[in-house]
């Protein structure tokens, strides 16, 4: 192979011209990566095989005490890393991230649930029909609370756990309604199958008197 410098006669630049001549032994077949061809028939080059840094398949990764990390999600995601090419550590750094995120919002969300049972809470404590101000008002909503204790006892403890399941057991319009239901109730309870009814007056007739009966 030799080379030679070619001049252009349009610009008067010189340009490096490769010629390869019949002797230089099948040397035509050598690939150059630099001749904007792109064809690499040799196959001694492909970057998706031989420098991927993604790898088959993630190892479990490494997770704050008492974290779990969502499966599904992390199925989801998966491929569209391995289509990123990233690697088992930029990984790890991501579902670090996340971790963090996901920590700091659960926070958050069991600060506000835990406010606003507070608010409701105050609110019955202030209001003047439940509560109220002083040490009168103090005795009325012990007292009253009480008497809501009794309305959930008389609906039943799967009654109560629902409510505390879906964090309604201090929402005042609840607890008011328990409550004057408690004052009629008191230790009665709800009649089951097989059992005689009791001559108490029913819950709907407490609570819905204007539409108890029909």
């Amino acid at each position: 192979m030799s080379d030679e410098v070619v001049e252009n006669p349009g610009d008067g630049s010189n340009y490096l011209a490769e010629s390869v001549s019949e002797n230089d032994g099948g040397l035509s077949g050598v690939p150059n990566l630099l001749d904007g061809s792109g064809d690499d028939s040799s196959g001694a080059f492909n970057s998706e095989n031989d420098f991927s840094s993604a790898p088959e398949s993630y190892e479990a990764f490494d997770l704050p005490e008492g974290f779990q990390l969502d499966e599904v999600l992390l199925d989801h995601v998966a491929p569209v890393l391995q289509e990123l090419d990233t690697d088992q550590g930029q990984a790890q750094k991501l579902v670090d991230a996340y971790s963090e995120f996901q920590q700091t919002e659960n926070e958050r969300l069991q600060q506000e649930y835990v406010d606003t049972q507070m608010e409701w809470v105050k609110s019955l404590e202030e209001d003047p029909d439940f509560g109220g101000r002083g040490e009168e008002g103090r005795s009325r909503f012990n007292a009253n609370v009480a008497f809501a204790h009794k309305g959930a006892n008389y609906l039943g403890e799967d009654f109560a756990q629902t409510l505390g399941e879906y964090g309604m057991q201090n929402h005042p319009v609840i607890v008011r309604a328990l409550a004057q239901l408690g004052q009629v109730v008191g230790e009665a309870r709800l009649v089951t199958s097989g059992e005689r009814p009791r001559t108490e007056k029913r819950a709907a007739d407490v609570m819905f008197p204007s539409v108890a009966g029909k």
